[in-house]
């Protein structure tokens, strides 16, 4: 009897063992969507902002409905502010750390990019540095965002909701890149607005090479370029010119793997 009695107690345990994990599970999961949810409405919170702070005004601008068509759900939102209307010194009144303004031609990328002392702190952080795990559009902290770099690394999350660089992953369809002006990159900022080309699409394990930002010499530099083009998932054509610069677009695209998606673009302006 007392066996039985004690196998009866220990089945019970296990049972409420089993009971308590799945409740853990049950909370944990609300939890993180009820996160996402509140994260969402405060990125969106920020951009209606930025929108509402700089309206569009009535005329033909590279951000027609051509480039962005109309939204096809609840969940499509980005800054319409055109880049033609960029004042670093307006935006710095919102965020001293924006830099400048991105936009990529055939995504919803339209961001003002600011930049930290660390690449951690926009990771986490809204444009009004706001605690927000949907993060920002952020410059590498070692690069110069005046002058620019030989490279220079934009950082963004893949978001679900496609907010911040979560449209970047469109680059990866065989057709986008023949499509208009896909793959033509615009970058405002203290200088003025700078047009390149992407010239690279592929995925990588993380690493450091592509995101190096200093080079020796024209030479080392056109070595890292032309190997950077060399791992395209698409021949884009790239061809070295003197003087060019990069502009590197990286964000994550299997965590489980930590892979990541990576985006050159080319500098077309002769001075920049």
């Amino acid at each position: 009897m007392k066996k039985n009695k004690v196998k009866q107690y220990g089945v019970k345990i296990v049972y409420l063992s089993l009971a308590l994990f799945l409740i853990c599970v049950i909370l944990c999961n609300a939890f993180n969507l009820l996160k996402r949810i509140y994260d969402h409405n405060d990125t969106v919170s920020d951009i209606d902002e930025i929108n509402k702070t700089y309206p569009i005004v009535d005329e033909h601008d590279d951000l027609s409905d051509e480039i962005f068509p109309p939204p096809n759900n609840d969940y499509w939102n980005y800054i319409k502010v055109p880049i033609s209307q960029f004042d670093l010194k307006e935006f710095k009144k919102l965020n001293k750390d924006t830099v400048g303004f991105l936009s990529v031609f055939g995504t919803q990328i339209n961001y003002p990019v600011v930049k930290s002392s660390d690449n951690c702190f926009y990771l986490n952080h809204s444009f009004k540095k706001g605690e927000n795990s949907a993060g920002w559009v952020f410059m590498d902290y070692r690069n110069n965002s005046e002058r620019l770099d030989k490279n220079t690394i934009i950082y963004a999350h893949s978001n679900l909701d496609k907010t911040m660089f979560g449209s970047l992953s469109w680059v990866l369809k065989p057709e986008w890149i023949h499509e208009g002006n896909n793959g033509i990159v615009k970058f405002a900022n203290s200088s003025g607005i700078s047009s390149w080309k992407i010239f690279s699409i592929y995925i990588i394990p993380a690493e450091k090479k592509y995101i190096q930002t200093d080079f020796s010499n024209e030479n080392e530099y056109r070595e890292w370029a032309e190997e950077m083009a060399r791992r395209s998932k698409y021949d884009l054509g790239y061809e070295f010119e003197k003087n060019e610069k990069t502009m590197t677009f990286s964000t994550c695209y299997d965590n489980t793997n930590d892979l990541r998606l990576v985006v050159h673009a080319k500098s077309l302006n002769k001075n920049i």
